[in-house]
């Protein structure tokens, strides 16, 4: 067993689960530890921004590495965002608008960001109104301006053209901790529009998680709630549901995609609520609670599929390639024989470790 600290905490802002950087240079300890023998990797981590179509570093990074060479793998948590309303969409037409309001708590002592994907072939601008009810200029297509309020910058918006490795066209809106809590309105106004479809993002509040800003009822879309990293083509994602239920349903907070170019996600579910699992603890306090303790998250399902991939590694005749191992496991899964309006969130169907195995 490899284990790796990311070290997001105490960091200075100069780590975090979403630096791309670090994941990778993560997965290569691990696969320098295994050296000739076949590793799998469970990456329990995530943030809710990102393009969410694969085309991040990381994500492309995941895909090449697992098509370079077989007895690799890796598998990724959908995420925990389902009811956490972080995402936004729609469709503009030229000359339309839409405002979309960022409930920023009064207890939220740190940064906010939201950002908001849309097609090349489009052209949107986007203003803020604060809850002091100051309007900053209309940001055009590629260019940038701080937001100032009483004579102080308390945050920035950038509207990108053309990212590097999707040609999309991305909008990114920070809010600094000293910019006011309360209703913050996001107004974005078609200019030219061939596709007109929009996704938006609030970014994960880890150092605050009761302050996490959120969109208003009406805004918010639970679909396309994956996490940041959890996009990619081979890699398999996990979403979580309740073993310990007869009925076997979703659990209430598990992600659901698609992904933004229309790829299901999660790929299966596993037991992901009250799992039995060893407790952690801080550096030089040990616990006195006992070894013991029962989480849930989609972080706790997806090390169910990661045993059982380290369980086909370890039983094939020859080394398995990632494509291989994806089919293996998906081919196995039971479906889901239910209707339910969120089917997607069930992915293929229930990891099945016998048959898998078998």
């Amino acid at each position: 067993l490899v284990f790796v600290h990311l070290a997001d905490r105490g960091t200075k802002g100069l780590a975090n689960l979403g630096d791309s950087v670090r994941i990778l240079e993560a997965v290569d300890f691990v696969a320098r530890t295994a050296g000739a023998r076949p590793w799998v990797v469970n990456l329990s981590v995530g943030r809710h921004g990102g393009p969410h179509d694969g085309t991040t570093l990381a994500e492309m990074a995941f895909d090449y590495m697992l098509g370079s060479a077989p007895g690799c793998f890796i598998v990724q948590s959908t995420g925990n965002y389902f009811n956490r309303r972080v995402h936004a969409r729609g469709r503009l037409k030229p000359g339309q608008t839409r405002t979309l309001d960022l409930h920023v708590d009064e207890a939220d002592f740190t940064p906010n960001e939201m950002e908001v994907w849309y097609s090349a072939k489009d052209e949107l601008e986007v203003c803020t109104r604060s809850p002091n009810g100051v309007i900053s200029p209309w940001i055009r297509l590629d260019a940038h301006a701080d937001v100032i309020e009483n004579g102080s910058v308390i945050g920035r918006i950038y509207n990108r053209a053309s990212d590097p490795n999707n040609s999309d066209n991305h909008i990114d809106i920070f809010l600094y901790p000293n910019a006011p809590p309360g209703v913050w309105a996001v107004t974005l106004r078609s200019l030219a529009a061939s596709d007109g479809t929009f996704h938006a993002w609030l970014e994960r509040d880890e150092a605050c998680p009761g302050c996490q800003t959120r969109f208003n009822r009406f805004d918010a879309d639970r679909f396309y709630t994956t996490g940041t990293l959890a996009n990619s083509r081979i890699p398999l994602v996990v979403g979580a549901y309740n073993a310990h239920s007869l009925k076997r349903e979703i659990a209430p907070f598990s992600s659901v995609g698609p992904t933004r170019d229309l790829r299901l996600k999660p790929d299966l579910v596993a037991p992901g609520v009250d799992v039995l699992a060893a407790r952690s603890a801080r550096r030089g306090r040990p616990y006195k609670r006992g070894m013991l303790i029962r989480k849930s998250g989609t972080s706790m399902a997806a090390p169910h599929v990661t045993g059982t991939v380290a369980l086909c590694l370890q039983g094939a005749s020859r080394p398995l390639w990632g494509h291989e191992i994806r089919k293996l496991v998906l081919s196995a899964v039971e479906p889901v024989n239910r209707q339910d309006k969120y089917l997607l969130r069930y992915g293929r169907g229930y990891l099945d470790v016998a048959k898998t195995v078998n």
